[in-house]
Formats: structure tokens, sequence, C-alpha cells
């Protein structure tokens, strides 16, 4: 028997069982039913598993009973009479009245939930991952069945982990996990409850947190308010490895930065070290620092930039950093762009404020930006101000994107066209889209990126090589009509919008849009019906043709 499957059996054998109790409380997450039986006054309690005799006046004997929805329903489909809600006369849960000689078999009250215990147990607190089902066409009273799927075993410094299917009746374990060290690697891994379903998506019930007061190590680093959604158990997992930092981050509200390691496995190493204990040692910054930044919002890229502009020779001020922050249209993503431009050309964050404030755009900050880097492909002198801080910013911003362009467009090698090719038939899958009046498709080459920047007037052809790289994604906007004409360029970050422009960034009138309106709000129908289809998983018919979501 290998080590692995020692613990395996270690681990199975030693868990923690579920009592009476534990039955009761994956009970309660279930809808009520009152079942009666008018003629002799009977009553069976799905809430706290009771039978009872009634007087034939009371309120659930008076109350309507509510049909049973049939086989295969969706509440979109039909329409249902309004349940009949009334008090359990023994445990006064709410429940929903049925009449035992109407209900049939029950089979569509069938139901299933999944859950999380957690149990402090021989020294260590543990985690059993539940499978529930609760049928109602026998034993009115009972309570659900439950399988344990999942068993979790933390303690300082260790985590374990083992799993098995949930369908088989007889299923073996086979699933390890182990975390074992005093740190966590960028993206490290952990599993965390079940696998997607169509019905819970990965959601699941947690039961017993207060049970982590039980452990010294964990008792002042688990909240429940701290939990990233739906992510408990990698929650736990950190808390065993770095309780002390997840109790400083914690307490003085930046829980971000303990969002970001336990969704995406992001250390933030930039901003602060989870490998120091110390709360100043860890963000390196003075408690004075420190106060400024938590007034100024504590976002985790003000402390990112400051320290990076401290450590190039040009300090800002939190307050200073807040200021540029408002300047962004695009995401946290311009910002940090353009604290690392103030850095790398000398230039302090107050005067590019102050140049900022000038400007009679909409979006100066992204404008400055890719006016700043189109200017370094193309070999513009940056250490003069008259370029880095252009006066007619606008008609620079024109000139270099274009000339980058064209650059690019020239120096385009067959392997870059390969690469963009395959692209597109992924993207495409992805977020073709149309509602039979708009449509947005991806490029197809470079050269149409660059096409789609000249002719609109914005700076997208910049983006050529970034997006045939994988490290942005353009999409067009097209009417269905006017397949061939470009409408607005939209760049995109898995579902969500980073930025879409039409002609001259809306800086001018155009056929499509004289009022000069945010294309966000212009097409907002149509974008919020496409960013619901892709966050559902770009579904289409066996024609390939978009299916609809509900």
């Amino acid at each position: 028997m290998t080590e692995r499957e020692k613990r395996i059996e270690w681990l199975t054998t030693h868990a923690p069982a579920l009592d009476e109790n534990d039955y009761r409380t994956l009970n309660s997450v279930y809808q009520p039913y009152l079942f009666r039986r008018r003629k002799t006054g009977e009553l069976w309690t799905s809430c706290c598993g009771q039978h009872a005799q009634l007087d034939a006046n009371s309120a659930v004997m008076l109350a309507e009973h509510e049909p049973e929805p049939p086989r295969g329903y969706w509440s979109s489909q039909r329409y249902i009479p309004k349940p009949q809600i009334v008090k359990c006369p023994i445990c006064g849960k709410v429940g929903r009245v049925k009449e035992v000689g109407r209900t049939g078999r029950r089979d569509n009250l069938y139901a299933f939930d999944r859950h999380i215990i957690l149990k402090w147990y021989r020294g260590a607190l543990w985690g059993l991952g539940v499978h529930t089902e609760k049928y109602y066409g026998g034993e009115l009273t009972a309570l659900p069945g439950a399988k344990i799927t999942k068993i979790y075993r933390f303690t300082p410094g260790r985590c374990e982990y083992v799993g098995r299917d949930w369908w088989y009746q007889s299923s073996i374990w086979t699933s390890y996990s182990e975390l074992k060290g005093s740190s966590l690697c960028a993206g490290w891994k952990w599993p965390d409850g079940f696998p997607y379903c169509a019905e819970h998506g990965t959601a699941y019930h947690l039961h017993g947190a207060g049970e982590a007061a039980k452990s010294q190590t964990l008792r002042y680093c688990f909240r429940e308010e701290w939990i990233p959604g739906g992510k408990a158990m990698r929650y736990l997992a950190l808390c065993c490895v770095y309780p002390r930092q997840v109790e400083m981050l914690g307490k003085i509200g930046c829980t971000a930065a303990i969002d970001d390691m336990v969704r995406h496995g992001k250390r933030n190493a930039r901003a602060f070290n989870w490998d120091e204990e110390n709360p100043g040692k860890g963000f390196a910054i003075g408690k004075d620092a420190m106060r400024e930044w938590k007034d100024a919002g504590g976002d985790l890229a003000y402390l990112e930039v400051y320290k990076l502009l401290a450590k190039k020779g040009k300090p800002a001020t939190f307050g200073e950093l807040a200021e540029l922050r408002r300047y962004t249209h695009g995401g946290i993503g311009d910002f940090k762009r353009a604290g690392q431009a103030c850095a790398r050309h000398g230039i302090s964050v107050r005067k590019l404020c102050n140049y900022f404030g000038k400007q009679k755009i909409g979006s100066p900050l992204r404008t400055w930006i890719d006016t700043i880097t189109a200017a370094e492909k193309i070999g513009i002198d940056l250490e003069n101000e008259i370029n880095l801080l252009p006066k007619n910013l606008v008609e620079k911003h024109d000139l270099w994107t274009h000339t980058a362009a064209l650059l690019f467009a020239e120096k385009e090698s067959e392997e870059q066209r390969k690469k963009m090719k395959a692209r597109a038939k992924v993207l495409a899958k992805k977020y073709t889209y149309t509602d039979g009046t708009l449509l947005i498709r991806p490029p197809v080459s470079c050269g149409e990126i660059t096409a789609e920047g000249k002719y609109l007037k914005h700076c997208v052809g910049g983006y050529a090589h970034r997006h045939a790289d994988g490290k942005t994604t353009i999409l067009f906007l097209r009417r269905r009509d006017r397949p061939g004409i470009p409408l607005c360029t939209i760049e995109m970050k898995g579902s969500k919008i980073i930025q879409i422009h039409g002609y001259r960034n809306e800086w001018e009138p155009c056929r499509d849009n004289p009022q000069r309106k945010d294309p966000r709000e212009l097409y907002k129908g149509f974008l919020g019906a496409w960013i619901a289809w892709v966050e559902a998983g770009s579904k289409r018919e066996k024609k390939k043709k978009v299916r609809k979501t509900a």
C-alpha cells in the first residue's frame, strides 16, 4: 500500500460520522411541506418530522391544497397557482400545504442539495462534504438521505482532502490532495466543494462555522464575513497556512487580498508579503502611510503603484493616487499602467493629474496611455516633455497610433498570420453573436484590426500584436445588414468589457452615433443579452445558431 493510499484509508476511517443533529441540520434547508388528510385530521410535517392529529378548524386543515407542478416543470413555461403558505403548528416554520390524497407519487417534489459540515474532532477541524437527496414517495416525515463524498482535515500548516463520486452507491475514495508547509505559491491548488451542476452551479451550504473557534490556530482568523463566496474550504486552507496574515488583513479591512488569494491564487506580492507575519513588515510602509492608504480606500493597486514610484524616486501621496484613479474608465489596469508610465518616464502623479484636468476629452488617461505606448514603438523621444505631455493630445494620439499600426502590419510574419487565424476560430465559438440586427465577431487578421482603427479613427490598430499574442481580445460590433462597415470595437477580458468605442472614441458625432453617446448605453440591451449568453457558456443549437438565455 502506497503512502497516498494509507492516508486515504486513515482519513476515511478516522473522520467523524454524521449524527442525528447533523441530519436535522441537513433537512432544514429543504422546502417544508405540511402533508395533511382532511378526512382524518392527520398531519405529517417534513420540516420537523412529526405526525400529529389536528382540529378540523386549524389553519392547516382550512388552507387550500397546493397543486403539484407537472413533470419537467420550469417556472418560465407555464403558470402554477400561488402556493398556500401556512406555519407548521409544531415547529413554527412556514410550509406548503399538500393534501395527501391529491399528490400522487410525489415524484416532482424530489430535491437534492450539497452541504459541508464543519466539526471539531480529535484535535483537528474536519469538513464533511455531504450530498443529500429527499424523496417524498414513502414516509412523509423521513429525513433526507445523505452520502459523504468529501472529507477535509485542517491542522496548523497541513490540510488534507479525500473525495469520491456521489452517483455510485458503493463508490470508492480515489481523490487525495495535501497542502503542507508554511507558504503557498502563486496559483496554488486546493479542491473546494462540489463539481458544477445545472441546478446548483458549484454552490453548497456551510454548517458549523462556529466549530473553527475551538482551534487555537483558526479561532482568530476564521470569520464567515471574510469568506469569498462559495470558497470556504480554500479559505480554511489559507487560514491554516497564514493564520496571522489573514487575521491582520481582515481586521484592517483589506479583504481584497484574501479574496484574490482564495479565488485566484494571486499573492499581490508587489503590495503585500504573505510570508511576513508582522503587519508593518508585510506591507513595508510606515504607520502614517498605512493610515493614509486606508483613508484613500485601501485599494491594493494604490499600494503597488505607491511602492513603485517611491522606488523610482517619484513618490506620490495616496490622495494623489486616488485622484489619478478617478481619471480611469477602463478598470484598474489603466491605473497601474499610468503609474508604471510615471515611474518609467520620470513624471510625478501630481503633474499628470494637472495635465489630465486640462484635457477636454472623455477618457484622457486611456488616451494618454495609448499615445505614449504608440510613441515608444515608433521611437518618439519621450524624454522631451513636449512629446510626453503633448498639448494636442488627440492629434498626437491619432498620428502615432496609426503609424504604429502600419509599422506592425509591415512586420507581421506568416507565423503571426497563422496564429491569428487559429485564434479567430477559438474566439468565434465563444463570442460570435447576433440578435438579427447587430452582430459581434472576432477579427480574422491583424490587417483587419488595423483597417478597423483606420476606418473608425481610433487606436485599435496598435492592439493588433497584443491580440495576436492572446494578451487581450479584440472584437468587432457591426450591423448585420452592413457586416463590412465597422460600428464599434470592443476589448474584452473573459466576459467583461474592458472598453468599447466607435468613431473617434465618441469625440466627434457620426452617422451611427450623432449624439456621441457612450456605446455601453447606446447598445445596452444588445450588449447585456450578449454578455449573459457568454457567461452562460456561449451555448448554440445544433445548427450553430445562438441559443437564447432565459
